[in-house]
């Protein structure tokens, strides 16, 4: 019988040993934990976050360390994913253009372009840190080729020929992009929501240290130039640039 009751006991201690959970070496824990993170990797999943993390802490804060860091990874694990800085960069920027819708094909030429322009620049003021990166990095080739296309169909769709079309094209998205780079990098600063709001002093100390000899005219129209709503400023240049380029396009009303 005593024989017996110590075989159930050891029965019953082998059985609790098999279900009690491993306290062993806490590294090699991180060490599963650390592979489980890696299988979940994937390029657009990284460069989402990296993406996140430039809006978030800037630019110049992003580097393979710190989206490692982000993600919970050595940074050696995002090589298979993402071959260096440049590649990561390339496809931020990617994602950037490929967040701009495609204007419908039912539009009339000139209203795709300007609607086009107008989710341009809602692009750049929802990523502004990343957004420059559309103009300086090399793209992938389709999303390169995006608003490209677009200018192209519609210019063709006006009416004008093909090495007219590509010279309107090139003249809209450089007066597009450049403005929305304008924008985000801060030298519409001084823009006052009403003629009521205070200048920033500032502004106007900026404005008055410019010699009068040299700049006479930025000196002269500068108030006029701060009082200026943007996003009005902005539809009043493309739609300047369209009447010269489309003079059969009517501008809507």
């Amino acid at each position: 019988m005593k024989q017996v009751k110590e075989k159930n006991i050891s029965a019953r201690r082998a059985s609790n040993a098999k279900r009690a959970p491993v306290r062993g070496n806490p590294s090699a824990t991180a060490a599963r934990n650390a592979r489980a993170e890696v299988g979940k990797l994937t390029p657009d999943h990284l460069v989402q976050v990296a993406v996140r993390l430039a809006e978030s802490k800037g630019l110049e804060a992003l580097s393979m360390r710190t989206l490692a860091a982000e993600v919970g990874v050595e940074a050696m694990s995002l090589y298979s994913h993402l071959p260096s800085k440049q590649e990561l960069l390339g496809r931020m920027a990617s994602l950037v253009v490929n967040s701009v819708p495609t204007p419908r094909a039912a539009l009339a030429p000139r209203e795709r372009l300007c609607q086009l322009a107008r989710s341009i620049r809602a692009a750049g003021r929802e990523f502004p840190n990343v957004f420059p990166l559309v103009v300086l990095m090399p793209l992938e080739i389709h999303s390169a080729a995006r608003f490209t296309e677009i200018a192209l169909q519609a210019f063709l769709d006006a009416g004008l020929s093909d090495h007219q079309a590509i010279c309107s094209m090139r003249v809209y998205l450089s007066y597009v992009r450049g403005s929305v780079l304008w924008e985000i990098g801060g030298f519409v600063a001084g823009y006052r929501a009403s003629p009521m709001q205070r200048i920033s002093p500032r502004v106007l100390a900026n404005i008055d240290s410019l010699e009068e000899n040299l700049f006479s005219q930025t000196r002269r129209l500068a108030r006029t130039l701060i009082s200026i709503d943007p996003e009005r400023a902005f539809r009043e240049g493309y739609d300047h640039i369209l009447d010269t380029l489309m003079p059969k396009q009517r501008r809507r009303s």
